[in-house]
């Protein structure tokens, strides 16, 4: 295989307003014809063979920390919950807690449903709580608070 010269620059996405290191790949199709595409350095570190629904999580929401020994192999499931903050919409200040009826409800995405846990009085037993469910569920994919 012939070794291409690639120009890595930051790229931020634009659904997760993250940077990431990407490059631009030129080639020539069947017909002759010259077309792109876009790389990204964690993907090809970990070169997952570009299988669908195979993602590439960065162990600590680093993106910009591309060594092998903090990327890993993840599910689109797992990869969702590995989140390192709450929703942007989020008014009770801890990640899984939503203000329901003057309750702080603990809410996680479980099998493909979002499910109401438990509900507390005060919004640090919920956060508290939120987080301990998040590693009981979620394992070593429970992200940050």
């Amino acid at each position: 295989m012939k070794q291409q010269n690639l120009s890595w620059h930051l790229k931020r996405d634009k659904h997760t307003f993250t940077n990431y290191v990407k490059a631009t790949k030129y080639y020539k199709d069947e017909l002759g014809k010259t077309k792109c595409t876009t790389l990204s350095l964690h993907i090809e570190i970990m070169n997952p063979n570009h299988l669908p629904n195979v993602y590439v999580d960065h162990e600590d929401h680093d993106t910009m920390n591309n060594r092998k020994s903090n990327l890993r192999i993840s599910s689109n499931d797992e990869n969702t919950k590995h989140r390192k903050s709450k929703n942007s919409n989020n008014k009770s200040g801890y990640r899984n807690v939503a203000i329901i009826n003057r309750w702080y409800v603990v809410q996680l995405m479980i099998d493909g449903r979002n499910q109401p846990l438990a509900k507390f009085k005060y919004v640090d037993d919920a956060g508290e709580y939120a987080e301990k469910a998040r590693q009981k569920y979620y394992g070593e994919f429970h992200g940050n608070s």
